[in-house]
């Protein structure tokens, strides 16, 4: 994943998972935990010291069929009984518990904040209550034909006003189908 290829707001690279790329901007009541970069030598996470929501996007057009490639992970807090996922169709942080991490496929039209059914083409990830606090790197592969011959906006989320919320990604690509 290369740096500038894409638009963020508060979405940092790290190297090390032990150690926080940005201390004065971490919580140091939950010890920065997240697992190494899984490809290659640097990956990216969200890291704050406290509620937020941390958006990071990039609109490309599907020249063809594809499939969109991408290794994601998240630490939730510590576990303990305030780490808890909820999922509300808001970005509001001050009114309601809103712990979420999500990755849409939206239209490159809509407000890159918008969660509007009509604004979400394609939900490719999305975290709910009941999830583990803990998700080590996992791989997905998600077939986008549907959206042949259309601009889209890759849009990572992660909203947080309960515990610190690491969401992280590595090794976001896509694959034209059919080569």
């Amino acid at each position: 994943m290369d740096k500038k290829e894409f638009r963020s707001r508060e979405l940092v690279r790290y190297d090390n998972g032990k150690v926080s790329p940005d201390p004065d901007n971490s919580d140091r009541t939950f010890v920065f935990n997240v697992p190494d970069p899984p490809q290659g030598k640097f990956a990216a996470v969200t890291d704050m010291n406290g509620p937020g929501a941390m958006i990071i996007y990039r609109d490309r057009h599907l020249g063809g069929a594809y499939k969109l490639h991408f290794t994601v992970f998240y630490v939730n807090g510590s576990g303990g009984p305030r780490a808890f996922f909820s999922s509300p169709d808001t970005l509001d942080r001050t009114t309601e518990a809103n712990q979420q991490y999500r990755i849409d496929l939206l239209d490159p039209l809509a407000r890159v904040d918008s969660l509007a059914k009509e604004d979400v083409l394609l939900n490719v990830f999305r975290t709910s209550p009941g999830d583990p606090n803990r998700l080590e790197p996992h791989a997905l592969t998600v077939d986008l034909t549907s959206l042949r011959d259309r601009t889209v906006r890759l849009r990572l989320l992660a909203v947080s006003n309960r515990v610190p919320l690491r969401a992280g990604v590595d090794d976001i690509r896509l694959e034209l189908i059919g080569r």
